[in-house]
């Protein structure tokens, strides 16, 4: 599949480097160029076979993810076409006529191509304002000159209607009535001039990056469109619409391209727009005959060997020492490591604690002018009216809560951390979210640990409750209804981080339910079972791995 997709994308960069000369013969033609022009609309009208040909196989033949490559530029490529299209025959009609004027009054000489050009598809119309007059222009010096009676033109004219515009109906079964009743209901030139005019204002939200031809070309067609589209409604731009048309334009241009076209203004006059497009006219055609970074890793794929060199450099500066007794060895060699009980080698501190953050997002409130931003309706009966509050603390379930509430408190730490200096290494390394996991390797560190960190999260009006220990001595000062552990008779379990800890014994806990196990045991079950395990720590892989 990932072959097919780089064929696809070859053709359609083939297709668009096509467009592109053909853009160029629109912009720069002349009456010279007349006697080419029949060759030069044959040849679009295969190009544009060429096109519906390859956008079929893309429709068809991608997935979701890598159709999405290609829409940006299927869009473009639509645009190009059909404007391509109307005025290359509005040339070819233009000059025919005149030939056709000429050819009467003398003998013609001129050879018939001994080939048939495919037949003209009308423009179809399906409801959308923005693309009336298009069509209407399209649509009418197509028909208008080809000596069509009423009827036949009706005809026509129906079968271009599609979508609403096609439920679009008249008093009189006429072209001219049906007409004038589609002109009435979609030519709004109000709404369609505020939607052109909008659009080119946006145009300073665009990004673009540095040398790129498409997304250059993109910019250009953008504003030409719009242009083409306010001047058929007879709307003239002036000088002053120029210059800020120039300006909305350059903000959006890389670096490069904006020194470039201040180095072609040769004196201190106004620019203008004719000008300036035509310099983004040439630009584009100057990045597009530039070797694109994809070709060039293209052509010297194959040309590059197989086999490569690496140089590997090894820092012999690496610090080395043992994190236990300082020596220069690692910790695995240590005679004290390993003379330690295993229980020792294992944990980390000899006074563990956990503690939560009570109603965290409460305690935080929201900067008065932001408060209209976060409101709810509420009533408590169907009977009574709606009511509208505002919230005035941090929303639990809005996206910027989790990094609103964190910050808070690393800004807390911050403010704290002379006054409270064990506190604030726990908030800043210790915390996640509400959920306070730390501890100390003795009991007198823990106990001042845990009076600084009170202190601190006080200062914030936060209030530490949940509090849970492996120390009796550590939750002796506690509260009650402020301990999720208790030291009793029972086997109480606690909740942390997802994992189940039994401060009494100091050890995690893995609980799993038999009893559900079915009469007959798959692959399958034997894998529900086991993801059912929650081992962040990985210290049931051994007895995992088995099953697996």
């Amino acid at each position: 599949m990932a072959k097919g997709v780089k064929i696809l994308e070859r053709k359609f960069c083939d297709i668009e480097k096509q467009l592109s000369g053909f853009i160029a013969f629109v912009d720069t033609f002349v009456e010279d160029d007349k006697e080419v022009l029949s060759f030069k609309l044959s040849q679009f009208d295969r190009l544009n076979a060429k096109y519906e040909s390859v956008k079929e196989e893309i429709f068809t033949s991608l997935s979701d993810l890598e159709f999405n490559n290609f829409d940006g530029k299927i869009t473009t490529c639509n645009e190009h076409i059909e404007k391509l299209e109307v005025r290359l025959k509005s040339l070819n009609l233009k000059y025919s006529k005149n030939n056709n004027e000429t050819g009467s009054n003398a003998v013609s000489n001129v050879i018939k191509p001994c080939f048939r050009l495919p037949e003209l598809s009308l423009p179809q119309f399906n409801g959308d304002i923005e693309t009336w007059f298009i069509f209407k222009e399209q649509f009418k010096e197509i028909i208008e000159n080809c000596g069509l009676n009423d009827k036949q033109k009706l005809q026509y004219l129906q079968s271009c209607l599609i979508g609403i515009a096609k439920h679009v109906q008249t008093v009189d079964d006429t072209y001219d009535s049906l007409f004038l009743a589609l002109e009435q209901r979609f030519e709004n030139k109000r709404l369609i001039i505020n939607k052109h005019i909008n659009a080119l204002l946006m145009l300073k939200y665009e990004k673009f990056r540095d040398d790129s031809n498409v997304e250059l070309r993109n910019l250009v067609d953008t504003c030409t469109k719009h242009l083409r589209a306010l001047k058929l409604l007879k709307i003239e731009h002036n000088t002053f619409s120029e210059l800020l048309l120039i300006q909305l334009v350059m903000q959006v241009l890389d670096t490069e391209t904006k020194r470039l076209f201040e180095m072609t203004l040769e004196s201190t006059d106004i620019p203008k727009w004719d000008d300036f497009l035509a310099f983004l006219n040439k630009r584009c055609l100057f990045l597009e005959n530039l070797p694109s970074a994809g070709t060039k890793d293209k052509q010297n794929f194959k040309d590059s060997p197989r086999h490569k060199s690496f140089i590997l450099h090894t820092d012999a500066n690496v610090d080395k020492n043992c994190k236990l007794c300082s020596l220069n060895h690692d910790l695995y060699n240590c005679d004290k490591f390993k003379n330690m009980p295993v229980r020792e080698r294992f944990r980390k501190y000899v006074v563990a604690f956990s503690s939560d953050i009570k109603k965290m997002f409460r305690q935080i409130k929201v900067q008065e002018h932001q408060q209209d931003f976060l409101r709810i309706l509420w009533r408590p009966s169907p009977e009574e009216d709606i009511v509208s509050y505002r919230l005035k603390t941090v929303t639990y379930g809005t996206k910027p809560a989790p990094y609103l509430a964190t910050r808070c408190l690393l800004q807390l730490a911050h403010e704290g951390k002379n006054k409270y200096p064990l506190a604030t290494p726990v908030i800043e390394n210790s915390t996640y979210m509400d959920d306070i996991l730390s501890g100390a390797d003795d009991i007198t560190t823990a106990k001042e640990m845990q009076r600084q960190l009170i202190g601190l999260m006080k200062e914030g009006c936060f209030h530490l409750y949940k509090w849970s220990a492996n120390s009796e001595e550590l939750l002796k000062d506690v509260p009650t209804e402020n301990k999720e552990f208790l030291f009793n008779e029972n086997d109480e379990l606690v909740k942390t981080l997802g994992l189940s800890w039994r401060p009494r014994e100091d050890t995690f806990m893995y609980q799993m339910n038999l009893q559900e196990v079915p009469v007959t045991i798959t692959k399958r079950t034997v894998l529900s079972f086991i993801s059912k395990l929650y081992d962040p720590l990985g210290l049931l892989q051994p007895i995992i791995i088995r099953p697996k």
